[in-house]
């Protein structure tokens, strides 16, 4: 016999349920951290003291207790060797060669700055170059003395040997790294990790990289985050998570077009960010735009379209702040990854800064929780609905000859669980001003059910959303007059 406890059934195709809203956003990622074992911060200083700093998705956690004061941060294992590729060498010169194991991607450039060989020459290197990247949009370093032992260590886990040999000013160098990925069997205990953790947290992000392979490979990584998920919404722990469909394969969509996560944004494309951890030749790496969608969501109450125009960038809408450039801006060239459900990033007309196109779970085909906000209202419903039944576990009632419960004692459950329902849902102010993150909300306990015959009590809950302004169409012309307005009064 199964022990007495309270379940919800979400009525949407594939859905279990997620996030509560008031709690920090997790990050999941490499680090130099101890593996599948999460920890809050506070401090941006003892994150990177304990994680290490020069990682992309400490850097990315760092980023969120920035701007929204906490953040939870999980590490894990990484099986997948990272590499680094050939040295491309412009205007011939000595060979410089890199070593070490990468602690993560980025597009390595080194220039010589003065003539001449070891220890008489001078260089600069830049550690967030990119394809096509003009010198004055990386970040180089100061010139720097040639060290007459040749090697000299550049940071991210990278040394940089020089050829004994003389260096002209003519002489440039490019280096793609990669440092190590996960896979499916590496993501799934340090996500399970999570399920058991003291500390709150609101909605995860995990930071892939390059190494953990194409849109094909991370399929298999969002499936494996979805099925965590559902494993915790099993237990009436209502989570949802962000994850990127690729990191530059720009294969995303053709892959994902019949995936589907319905507790997950799949983000696809690329951009530069501002670093919230800095050093010396690194200040706005290349990163998924998975990390603008969480930044916007770490800012937004629950009933929050992720892609709202209006707001400070911070809080419930505006430009993500950070996002310096997209790589594909989804307004100026659309790459069909909207059609299948893919979160990406964009430009707007007449505006500054960068925005999300839309806010998408990857749901099945049918479902009407079809947006992150959708996702996050209905789960705040399902985790009211959990706690206020378990809290009713035990209590009596009357019952009628059929079977079903006495409607004075029907009333007196409705009543109660509306009451938390309505203090969660209607009583706080969205993000346009107005109360409330639903246009309505009501439970209801069933009047027909045999609770005598079946042993267990049936209730439902009904949530009308709040529509979201999406396409906006409007008749402009001249004509002969206009009608006042409503409440106007006409001058005289």
């Amino acid at each position: 016999m199964s022990l007495p406890r309270s379940r919800e059934n979400l009525l949407d195709p594939n859905y279990p349920a997620a996030v509560s809203g008031d709690a920090p956003w997790a990050v999941c990622g490499k680090s130099a951290g101890t593996v599948n074992v999460p920890r809050k911060y506070t401090s941006v200083p003892t994150l990177a003291a304990e994680q290490g700093s020069e990682f992309e998705a400490v850097d990315h956690a760092a980023d969120l207790l920035v701007k929204h004061g906490s953040v939870v941060f999980v590490p894990l294992a990484t099986s997948i060797a990272g590499a680094i590729g050939a040295t491309t060498v412009s205007g011939g010169g000595p060979d410089i060669t890199l070593s070490g194991e990468p602690t993560r991607d980025a597009q390595v450039r080194i220039k010589i700055t003065k003539a001449g060989g070891l220890g008489v020459g001078e260089f600069c290197f830049a550690l967030d170059a990119f394809a096509g990247a003009e010198d004055t949009e990386i970040t180089w370093s100061p010139s720097l003395p040639i060290p007459a032992g040749g090697t000299y260590s550049l940071g991210f886990g990278l040394t940089a040997t020089f050829e004994d040999d003389d260096f002209a000013l003519t002489h440039r160098y490019s280096v793609a790294v990669t440092c190590d990925g996960f896979n499916a069997a590496d993501l799934t205990p340090a996500i399970t990790a999570l399920k058991s953790t003291v500390h709150r947290w609101d909605a995860l992000t995990t930071i892939t990289t390059k190494a953990c392979g194409d849109a094909t490979a991370h399929a298999l990584l969002v499936a494996a985050q979805q099925a965590v998920l559902d494993n915790m919404s099993a237990d009436s722990l209502y989570r949802r998570g962000m994850i990127p469909g690729e990191r530059g394969t720009n294969d995303a969509v053709e892959e994902f077009a019949n995936v589907v996560a319905s507790r997950c944004l799949v983000a696809a494309g690329e951009a530069r960010r501002v670093a919230a951890i800095t050093k010396m030749g690194f200040g706005f790496p290349t990163v998924s735009v998975v990390e603008g969608c969480s930044v916007r969501g770490a800012g937004c109450k629950i009933s929050t379209d992720l892609k709202r125009v209006k707001g400070n960038g911070l809080k419930d809408g505006g430009a993500v702040p950070g996002i310096i450039k997209l790589f594909t801006d989804e307004r100026l060239s659309e790459t069909g990854a909207n059609d299948v459900q893919l979160a990406t990033m964009t430009s707007q007309d007449g505006m500054g800064g960068f925005f999300v196109t839309e806010g998408w779970l990857k749901r099945q085909t049918g479902s009407n929780i079809e947006m992150w906000q959708l996702g996050r209202v209905i789960d705040r419903a399902c985790e009211i609905v959990h706690r206020a039944q378990t809290m009713l576990i035990g209590s009596g009632f009357r019952v009628n000859p059929d079977g079903s419960m006495d409607e004075r004692d029907a009333l007196r459950w409705d009543d109660e669980i509306n009451e938390q329902l309505v203090a969660a849902l209607k009583t706080e102010a969205n993000a346009e001003g107005f109360i409330g993150h639903v246009t309505d909300v009501r439970y209801r306990l069933s009047r027909a059910h045999n609770i005598r015959g079946t042993g267990y009590i049936m209730g439902s809950v009904g949530v009308v959303s709040l529509f979201y302004a999406r396409d906006i169409v409007a008749d402009v012309g001249f004509v002969a007059s206009l009608p006042a307005q409503q409440g106007q009064t006409v001058a005289a």
